[in-house]
């Protein structure tokens, strides 16, 4: 079979409990009167498959209700073989392969997107909320998007590591040009004793240059200790990172399976131990770098003691020079000082400037996975509307066409703030800018462009820039991803009408025909038929059943005799349930003409209704068309 369909399923406990039913691969309808167990029985496939739904503590419940301590267990045929898949409440499924062996990784596509289950207000939904309209073009695509996804994913992750060391960074690094120019100065104040009385004398001049480069020496190995003891704390917040997520868990003395237990336990405790090993190693390498620097500075120490006391006495004897050496000795260590610092800070800047090109690198892949996602789902729109010709539906897609998270986090930006014309600037921003070109423009420092572009005044474009650079706020913005807008769109006589705004027996019209396109999953449906005319029934949800025999298996909960009957391929497998108040059974399972009793009396009113309808119509029945 080229497509994946349930071949049975079995439910041996609760209100369901001895249900044992072998399914067609076409149009499987269960029916029974209020109270029976189909929204049962369909939840129960929903949880059994681990099919994703909005409300799952509610579905929770369901099961736990009706299924008790028993299990749901579901054979699958598909592509790659035969599985069964088994739940009990409040567990994880379990899959086996058709042997009976338990699969520790269950093939891609048989749970979470093994079926699409749909109930009435999900159905309605999809008309009503854009992104459940998104998640219904996404499932044309699953695939493909999922790919994307996982790329999605693994740059958001990247990307957080990446703002967090930027903000640091930007905190970290101050005005580089100020202490530039008081390093400037330093130095020509320096030069300004040159040709004085310590420079004239060559023995003090030499001893004074001594005097500061010893000076120069012990800063050099003061800022070497400095940057091992930064080395140091970093490895400590390393080990305490990379050990995190590998506490042993102790494993209880009633474990029945210690013996696996134990076998990752000690692999995990492999694991610690080679990471406390080469940590151990590194730390080791620091301390004793720290303590040759501690060796190095002892030295230094005891020479500088003898070279400074030289000097000393040098000075001493030329009283008159005094002064104007420890005046050098001042600029000199004033310029050392400066120049530090500028090294520092030129050395953030460019680590900065590095960070801030492998973000770019970053965002541009970021965007590059968000346009391959738009241009699938833009493809997914076209075979859609290329289906849908002339069932009076048509699908608008609109990429990056929500707004209000951009809107949103603005507001927050600006929120406590007091300053004025707020709403005007966010208006200008939103209306021209993505969020990705608003950030570049905040990073540049271009008040002046954003200012021409929004339409705002530039004291307001200086403002925002001046106070959102380098914050979470703004690398938050950076990677915002404002979602795509499907629009779906149905005629209503001669007017083309937006989904949200149709009753409800319209909206189910405009999207059962988008879930009944040809699909290689099965679809399963709570009373698709609700809300609709018979007319409008046969034409978005018989018809098209009838097409799909032999292409696809629908599995529906119905009160509609049409859809059991009309919808008959000659593969239609209907299941009648009763209930008893505390549970339910099969009354009848098998083709339309060996439930048509039930079928008459449940869906038809009785033989009497039918033969009295029968009679109104006088055997014949002429169309309105």
């Amino acid at each position: 079979m080229s497509f994946q369909r349930i071949r049975s399923i079995e439910i041996d406990e609760g209100f369901l409990g001895g249900f044992q039913q072998e399914l067609s691969g076409h149009l499987n309808c269960v029916i029974g009167s209020r109270g029976s167990g189909k929204t049962t029985l369909l939840e129960f496939l929903r949880y059994a498959l681990q099919v994703p739904v909005e409300d799952s503590r509610s579905l929770e419940g369901l099961v736990k209700k009706n299924l008790k301590a028993g299990r749901i267990r579901v054979e699958v045929e598909t592509p790659l073989g035969v599985f069964v898949v088994e739940r009990q409440a409040k567990s994880a499924p379990k899959v086996f392969d058709a042997q009976g062996a338990l699969i520790h990784s269950p093939p891609e596509g048989l749970l979470k997107t093994g079926a699409y289950v749909y109930s009435q207000s999900e159905i309605e939904a999809m008309a009503s909320k854009p992104m459940d309209r998104l998640a219904l073009i996404d499932r044309f695509a699953h695939d493909d998007l999922e790919t994307v996804k996982a790329t999605l994913e693994r740059l958001d992750s990247q990307l957080q590591v990446s703002a967090a060391q930027l903000q640091s960074l930007h905190g970290e690094v101050g005005d580089v040009e100020a202490l530039q120019h008081d390093l400037e100065s330093a130095r020509i104040k320096r030069k300004s004793f040159e040709g004085g009385q310590v420079d004239t004398n060559a023995q003090l001049q030499a001893a004074t240059a001594a005097a500061s480069a010893r000076a120069e020496e012990e800063r050099v190995v003061k800022s070497l200790a400095k940057g091992a003891k930064a080395t140091e704390l970093a490895l400590d917040e390393s080990r305490s990172r990379a050990l995190e997520g590998l506490q042993p868990r102790p494993v209880g003395a009633a474990s029945p399976n210690q013996d696996v237990l134990k076998r990752i336990q000690a692999a995990q405790e492999r694991l610690r131990q080679a990471i406390e090993r080469h940590m151990d190693a590194a730390q080791t390498e620091v301390r004793e770098f720290l303590e040759e620097c501690r060796s190095v500075r002892h030295a230094l120490y005891e020479r500088h003691h003898e070279q400074g006391a030289a000097f000393s006495e040098l000075l001493r004897q030329q009283e008159v020079a005094k002064a104007a050496a420890a005046a050098i000795l001042e600029a000199d260590a004033a310029v050392a000082s400066l120049e530090e610092k500028v090294r520092d800070q030129e050395a953030r800047l460019a680590q900065l400037s590095r960070q801030r090109h492998a973000r770019q690198s970053q965002i541009a892949r970021l965007s590059e996975a968000r346009d391959r996602r738009r241009a699938t789902r833009r493809r997914v729109v076209e075979f859609l509307n290329e289906n849908l010709v002339g069932a009076g539906i048509r699908i608008e897609f609109q990429g990056q066409g929500d707004t209000q998270a951009f809107e949103q986090a603005l507001s927050n930006f600006y929120r406590g703030t007091g300053e004025t014309g707020q709403k005007r600037v966010i208006a200008g921003v939103v209306e021209h800018l993505s969020p990705s070109e608003f950030a570049r423009l905040v990073a540049e420092n271009a008040a002046e462009e954003l200012a021409t572009l929004t339409h705002v005044e530039r004291a307001h474009a200086e403002w925002l820039i001046r106070h959102l650079r380098g914050k979470p706020e703004h690398y938050q913005i950076e990677v915002l991803d404002l979602p795509d807008v499907p629009s779906i769109l149905f005629k209503d006589g001669e007017e083309w009408k937006s989904s949200h705004e149709l009753s409800t027996g319209q909206k189910f019209s405009a999207i059962l025909p988008i879930l009944l396109l040809q699909s290689d999953k099965p679809l399963i449906c709570d009373e698709p038929e609700s809300h609709l005319d018979q007319d409008t029934l046969m034409e978005k949800i018989v018809d098209p059943i009838k097409k799909l025999a032999g292409k696809r298996q629908l599995i529906f909960a119905t009160h509609n005799a049409n859809i059991v009957v009309l919808g008959d391929a000659g593969q239609t497998h209907v299941v009648v349930l009763e209930s008893t108040g505390t549970a339910a059974r099969v009354v009848r399972a098998g083709t339309v003409d060996d439930a048509k009793v039930e079928i008459g009396a449940l869906l038809e009113g009785g033989p009497e209704a039918f033969r009295e309808r029968a009679r109104r119509y006088g055997g014949k029945y002429e169309s309105r068309s």
